[in-house]
């Protein structure tokens, strides 16, 4: 991956920051606990989602939201974020659509922060 590229999808200072602020052992322990949350947070939207359920779709994405900031994945807040705008709305196409998106970005996502490590 070009490094252009990686820093569109991760915000490297916000990394250093939370490394810097917790140590490495405990920065270490809380990605661990991070990538446990993305799993548990992916299964909770794909049922939100199989179930049109659009308040939890919106309370999720809104977690997911926050929660990805804090570790500089920039493109995944703002997946998340368009999907909680648009949960709000009941907008189902373009739900579906950003749905789909946000599963692909939350992968690379994924990968690109475990590269870091």
């Amino acid at each position: 991956m070009e490094q252009d590229e990686k820093e569109t999808w991760l915000d490297r200072q916000a990394l250093k920051e939370l490394k810097e602020t917790l140590g490495s052992d405990s920065y270490a322990e809380l990605l661990k606990d991070f990538f446990g949350y993305c799993e548990e947070s992916r299964l909770a939207l794909d049922a939100a989602f199989a179930a049109q359920d659009f308040t939890a779709m919106e309370s999720i994405a809104h977690n997911i939201k926050s929660t990805s900031l804090v570790y500089g994945l920039k493109l995944l807040s703002e997946e998340a974020k368009e999907l909680e705008n648009y949960s709000r709305n009941q907008d189902i196409a373009k739900i579906t659509e950003i749905y789909n998106n946000l599963t692909k970005v939350r992968s690379r996502s994924l990968e690109i922060l475990k590269a870091e490590e």
